[in-house]
């Protein structure tokens, strides 16, 4: 009887340590699984009616700035299935600070960003490029995701650059 009684003492107690470890691991914000914010990083992006593909990433931890480019098939980010896109993120809360979706036209219809990054002085500038259908490089506002230049090889033969 006395080892009956000592079995249950054991087996309360195991659960009271372990229900007090559970309970710390969720309010303590100095173990791992603290409270997550609504928009933490990563942010999943995407998603709904297809896939968003992310081909490259650039950082910058001096603007705490991340650069996501590739493209996307899902109707909740991009209007044109698929289209290239390239985002901005802020590193410390993960918030989009803007996303571009590419849009292509007569001359120049890339259908994914392949490389990105930061503008290493000024941080005026992102440049993007695309080899699909044809090579082109793709140069964006840093601050607003604008694309305000685009250069494309027009003929393969000669490798002639358009300026657009």
């Amino acid at each position: 009887m006395f080892s009956f009684i000592f079995f249950i003492i054991a087996i309360s107690a195991d659960y009271v340590i372990s229900n007090q470890v559970r309970e710390l691991m969720i309010e303590d914000d100095n173990i791992c699984f603290s409270k997550i914010p609504t928009d933490a990083y990563p942010q999943i992006l995407g998603g709904t009616s297809g896939d968003s593909i992310f081909n490259c990433l650039s950082i910058d931890s001096a603007s705490n700035t991340l650069i996501l480019g590739g493209y996307s098939q899902s109707i909740d980010i991009v209007d044109i299935l698929p289209s290239p896109i390239l985002l901005r993120l802020d590193l410390s809360s993960g918030i989009v600070k803007w996303h571009n979706q590419i849009q292509g036209d007569l001359q120049l219809n890339p259908t994914s960003i392949d490389f990105c990054d930061i503008q290493e002085t000024q941080k005026n500038y992102i440049i993007g490029l695309s080899s699909l259908p044809q090579f082109s490089v793709l140069i964006f506002d840093f601050q607003t995701g604008g694309l305000l230049n685009k250069y494309f090889i027009h003929d393969p033969s000669d490798e002639s650059i358009i300026y657009n």
